[in-house]
């Protein structure tokens, strides 16, 4: 497992949250390795589809998308970090800046404060999400699931077995705007 207080980057495009038991399914950038066929709108000339294109696809902040046998959430827009935090009641909270801030100008830790603080300004995306247990990877979507190479941005976090509710908000502190995913218990 990954240590609080680090961050996913990337060059932009989409983050996605991934069951820890489909990370394999994920074949991010690479052509299916499974023989499925991709439908998916977007997608650059010459390019091959993959599931990354299928990640860009999401047009809302966050959506859901199969993963294997389970659901995967692409945290969607130019999203060039992100990080995922446990809240105090045990539930997952992911964050996104919107604006660039210092290193230093605020703790990871401290960002489960900013959402108990604002929790009037969530609303229900009607998203959820069902998990069947064990950990739960946030990475650029780009990157395969089972390349371990690659994934020096790969956040991993445990969450209980349960059904999740998505809701959002954009807040903004001294340290800068930021989106936040907030997965609550149903």
């Amino acid at each position: 497992m990954s240590e609080p207080g680090e961050w996913s980057c990337w060059q932009g495009g989409p983050h996605i949250l991934l069951p820890e038991q489909v990370l394999h399914s994920w074949d991010g950038h690479r052509p299916p390795s499974d023989g499925r066929v991709i439908d998916t709108k977007i997608c650059f000339d010459g390019s091959v589809p993959a599931d990354y294109w299928r990640a860009c696809d999401v047009k809302e902040l966050i959506g859901a998308i199969s993963v294997g046998d389970q659901t995967g959430l692409v945290i969607g827009d130019e999203v060039p970090m992100s990080t995922l935090t446990h809240h105090p009641d045990g539930s997952l909270v992911i964050f996104v800046p919107m604006t660039w801030f210092s290193e230093n100008s605020f703790a990871i830790a401290d960002l489960p404060e900013i959402v108990r603080a604002t929790a009037e300004r969530f609303v229900d995306t009607g998203i959820r999400f069902i998990h069947r247990g064990g950990a739960v990877a946030l990475q650029p979507a780009v990157f395969p699931g089972d390349d371990n190479e690659e994934h020096f941005s790969r956040i991993m976090r445990p969450l209980a077995a349960g059904q999740y509710a998505v809701w959002t908000a954009d807040t903004a502190t001294d340290a800068g705007e930021f989106r936040a995913h907030w997965l609550r218990t149903v």
